[in-house]
Order: structure tokens, then C-alpha cells, then sequence
């Protein structure tokens, strides 16, 4: 086991569980919920407490624990629950829009994941519709649908990328990246539009290979560059 959910909102310890599962070598913990969970209806990724990127626990004295924490943000049960007290009661109509905001906030503007608990009796109860466009809603985006493991996965190679001795003059920016393992979905996305500026040129040079690698900027609003340990990437900008 390397990642838990376990079916639990809150209990007497914060760290507790963390310690053990630190000794059990389970490296991502996604059991926390929001904190805006009965308070406010707004599932927007960024108004959560660990809303963001995966970051690891930290005791009080500030040791951080090697265990990564992964909110989770949408529950089946809270939002679409016909029954429960405590459910929003969301119809699909509702959540449409909800669900669009979700994925256009992670895809486009936070670049985060979206931790989803979809209940497989409830599945078959009342959650099926809402769960089947939360997979599919995915595609358009080009968002990946991913076990809680393989998120682990690539986090633990994205956690030790840097970005080292950047420079921008004011059009060209140049930047060395460092990592200590890859990953075949990490990428280095950088902004089509910034500053009244359009993206014009960009490569990657490999210094250890010898290599440059000139990479064709087309209409999509950001450029995905792969790159490995010790490669350089530029990028230049111009008028818009």
C-alpha cells in the first residue's frame, strides 16, 4: 500500500495517523476533506485548506514526515446525496457548470489535481451520472484520470525538479532544470501570452547529449517542454 483514503472526516490527532502510516512506508494521504465542508458551497480547488499541490506533514517543531497530503475535494455523497442531511443535494443540471469551473480552474490556471470519492454503492445508487461526466469531462481538458498511486507516481519524480540559474532579459528567458528522476508525463509548461507578449521561439539544449531540440510553437496557449537533469530550455518572446 502506498496511498489511503480511509473513510474518515476528522479525528482526535492530526499527526497520529500520519506517524504510522509514515512507518508503513504509505507515502500519500488523501483523507482530508475540505475544510469549507457544511460551512460553504463553493468546491472551487484553491479555497481549500491543502487545496493546492501536494505537500508533505509537518510536526509542530517544523520536521517535515515523509508523507505527502492530497485534499480531497468532491465527495459523492456531500454534493449529490438525495438522503443524507448533510448533502448538498445537487441536481445534474446544478453541477454542470460546477464541475466545468472545477476542471477549467485545474487545467488552465492552477495546474493541480483534482482529488474526487465516489462511493461505488453509491455509484449505483445516485452518483452515476455526476460520476460518469466527472471521467469522460476529463478528455476535453486533457486531463488524466488516475488512481491515487499513480499520482504518487509522478509526484515523487516531480518533487525533486528545480528550476536553477534563470534568466530573463525582458524577452528571453533561459532556464536550467534539475531533477533527480523522471517521469514520461512530467512537463514544464510555459505561458502562449504574457505581458502583452506572444511566445515565438523555443528549445531545449542538452549539453551532457550535444543536442538541441527546436520545438514548434503553435496556438495552444502553452508550450509543454519534456526535459531531463541538466537541460537548459529557452524561450523567447515577442509582440502579441
Amino acid at each position: 500500500v502506498r496511498s489511503v483514503r480511509n473513510h474518515c472526516t476528522a479525528w482526535a490527532g492530526y499527526l497520529e495517523p500520519v506517524e504510522v502510516e509514515q512507518r508503513l512506508g504509505i507515502r500519500l494521504d488523501a483523507n482530508y476533506f475540505c475544510c469549507s465542508y457544511l460551512r460553504e458551497r463553493n468546491p472551487a480547488p484553491y479555497v481549500n485548506f491543502g487545496g493546492a499541490l501536494p505537500l508533505r506533514f509537518c510536526r509542530p517543531n517544523g520536521e517535515l514526515l515523509d508523507v505527502f497530503q492530497q485534499i480531497t475535494h468532491l465527495t459523492d455523497d456531500v454534493s449529490f446525496s438525495p438522503e443524507a442531511e448533510y448533502s448538498y443535494r445537487l441536481t445534474d443540471d446544478a453541477f454542470a457548470p460546477i464541475r466545468l469551473r472545477l476542471f477549467l480552474d485545474a487545467a488552465t490556471r492552477l495546474h493541480t489535481a483534482i482529488g474526487v470519492c465516489i462511493h461505488p454503492s453509491n455509484w449505483v445508487r445516485f452518483s452515476e451520472r455526476q460520476g460518469t461526466d466527472l471521467v469522460y469531462g476529463t478528455a476535453g481538458m486533457g486531463m488524466p484520470v488516475w488512481s491515487y498511486d499513480q499520482w504518487l507516481s509522478f509526484w515523487e519524480a516531480r518533487d525533486t525538479w528545480r528550476a536553477d540559474e534563470l534568466t530573463f532579459d525582458g524577452t528571453a528567458l533561459r532556464v536550467r532544470v534539475n531533477g533527480e528522476c523522471g517521469h514520461p508525463d512530467l512537463r514544464w509548461i510555459f505561458p502562449g501570452l504574457w505581458g502583452g507578449m506572444r511566445l515565438r521561439e523555443a528549445e531545449v539544449v542538452a549539453p551532457s547529449r550535444a543536442s538541441v531540440t527546436r520545438l514548434v510553437v503553435g496556438e495552444r496557449l502553452d508550450l509543454h517542454a519534456r526535459a531531463e537533469p541538466g537541460d537548459e530550455l529557452g524561450v523567447t518572446y515577442g509582440p502579441a
